[in-house]
């Protein structure tokens, strides 16, 4: 199952690929139709600083009271600029665990 990517457009291929899809001189079909946008965005808000701050805020209930994890780690999502990029370079071990737990259960 393909990652879900949440970098912007200009970094990502998987979302480039998709704004060239939905663009008006794609010829390609799907099943709503020609040029049918895969992303549609009338639900989607485009969210400034302090947008993304409060949101960023209302993660201490479940991260710091539900999950046990620290005040400063909280922070160091916001604040350091290697926090979600180190996350991300687990992706690939992560993965490796994820199968070989699903190869030891049968599920894989």
């Amino acid at each position: 199952m393909p990652r879900r990517c949440f970098m912007p457009v200009e970094h990502c291929p998987n979302l480039r690929r998709a704004a060239a899809l939905s663009s008006p001189t794609c010829s390609r079909r799907s099943s709503a139709g020609w040029n049918a946008d895969p992303f549609p965005s009338e639900h989607v808000h485009e969210l400034r600083y302090y947008d993304r701050k409060r949101i960023h805020n209302l993660k201490y209930y479940t991260w710091v009271e539900q999950q046990g994890k620290t005040y400063e780690e909280i922070q160091a999502q916001w604040y350091d600029d290697d926090y979600w990029t180190g996350i991300q370079a687990l992706a690939d071990p992560i993965d490796r665990l994820i199968e070989e737990f699903n190869q030891l259960t049968g599920l894989g």
